[in-house]
């Protein structure tokens, strides 16, 4: 039995002792004969904490992100989940015995202090199997890499406080989100280069907070090209994209196949209701 506490929705402060659940179940048991090479594809669906993943005496062999398929794998002990993020990857039994399947917890700023805590424990027992390999090339990086731009853009996550009402607000490019506000043109067939910046380590100055955005884009996968500057190397692409206090990150993305009204935002869903959300049209 899961005791569940009453509570009212009233700041949209997360409650600290939070139920974290795996396909639904409390703490499940994950079985795996040693040597078996098992594909995890791992989502975080809630609406605003942050996993990060790791499996005692394991490491997780990245094939694939937001949906889509990496063209160059990678392992890694961590894997850092977002609201919103995807991630494939596999995992092969080592030996036998019980392992814990744990997020290590995260800061994503005053608000988002997310403890660690035992996920799923994975329990490696039965006949030795030979593990697969995965291949460290999956694939060609998209030619839009190599495209010229047709246009770059700036994106700048902001946020404070409303002095009178005591409320957070919520903004891109200095605008609370309007529906029916026309967003930016982007043409079918062009490539584009975004610089996403979370300039919200500048609202402190303000009396606001810092904290990180995920930046989500519907429609359309990205791949990032630099960091704060500085080139760096991509795997594959992504929707989905941490972005910290202060960052800047440079974003291309390919605009190929449909036409029409989509949207950006961040995904922590309180920053998002909030106004943390701008429009885009594809035109012919």
């Amino acid at each position: 039995n899961i005791a569940i506490k009453d509570g009212v929705l009233a700041t949209g402060v997360a409650p600290a002792d939070q139920l974290q659940t795996v396909n639904g179940q409390l703490a499940p048991t994950i079985a795996i004969r040693p040597g078996e090479t098992q594909l995890w594809r791992v989502v975080n669906m809630g609406n605003e904490p942050y996993y990060k993943l790791s499996l005692d005496g394991h490491t997780f062999t990245v094939v694939a992100e937001d949906g889509s398929m990496l063209w160059e794998s990678y392992t890694t002990d961590t894997l850092l989940l977002p609201p919103g993020k995807r991630f494939e990857f596999t995992v092969t039994g080592g030996k036998a015995g019980s392992y814990v399947f744990r997020t290590q917890g995260y800061n994503s700023g005053p608000f988002g202090g997310w403890a660690a805590a035992e996920l799923a424990t994975l329990v490696v027992a039965g006949k030795q199997d030979t593990p697969r390999e995965v291949p460290v090339y999956l694939g060609e990086p998209p030619a839009y890499l190599a495209a010229p731009v047709a246009k770059r853009r700036y994106i700048r996550f902001s946020e404070g406080f409303n002095a009178d009402a005591n409320m957070p607000y919520f903004e891109i490019n200095k605008k609370v989100y309007q529906p029916l506000r026309n967003g930016a043109q982007i043409k079918l067939g062009t490539t584009e280069e975004w610089l996403i910046y979370n300039d919200s380590n500048l609202s402190l100055q303000e009396g606001g907070v810092a904290e990180d955005h995920p930046f989500h884009i519907h429609v359309n996968d990205f791949t990032v090209t630099e960091i704060d500057g500085k080139p760096v190397k991509a795997y594959g692409s992504q929707d989905v994209l941490n972005v910290l206090p202060g960052q800047k990150v440079l974003v291309r993305m390919a605009f190929p196949d449909f036409v029409g009204k989509s949207v950006f935002h961040c995904h922590i869903l309180f920053h998002e209701d909030n106004g943390m959300m701008a429009n885009f049209e594809i035109v012919p």
